[in-house]
């Protein structure tokens, strides 16, 4: 088995998840809908209510947009493997100290050789 495959208790938990988070989704969905509807209603029979109408398209845009990116996120493979940017950054981390550490021995060994001299 690779490493990359789910174990049994990640993919129950990713079973879970999916079951709580689609009732509230559809819930959400539902009522959004429901105010939706009474926004056109509002705005179609009561000129007051009109103004409201830019702002709710803005927002509703927004969230689109938002939907988007986070789609396009999930396509391009960016949850895969969300550990792996905290990996990269200790590796680099300890590279770069060993670098500093290798510069500074050279500095020191420098300065040694000059006192000799």
């Amino acid at each position: 088995m690779s490493n990359d495959e789910p174990t049994r208790g990640e993919s129950k938990m990713a079973s879970v998840t999916t079951l709580l988070f689609l009732p509230v989704l559809l819930v959400t969905c539902f009522f959004f809908g429901v105010k939706f509807y009474e926004l056109v209603r509002v705005a179609r029979f009561d000129p007051e209510g009109a103004f409201a109408v830019t702002p709710i398209i803005n927002y509703l845009l927004a969230g689109f947009g938002f939907l988007c990116l986070l789609g396009w996120a999930t396509l391009n493979g960016m949850f895969h493997d969300v550990e792996q940017p905290k990996r990269t950054m200790l590796e680099n981390e300890e590279r770069l100290d060993a670098l500093e550490r290798e510069r500074a021995e050279r500095e020191r060994a420098g300065r040694d050789t000059k006192g000799l001299r």
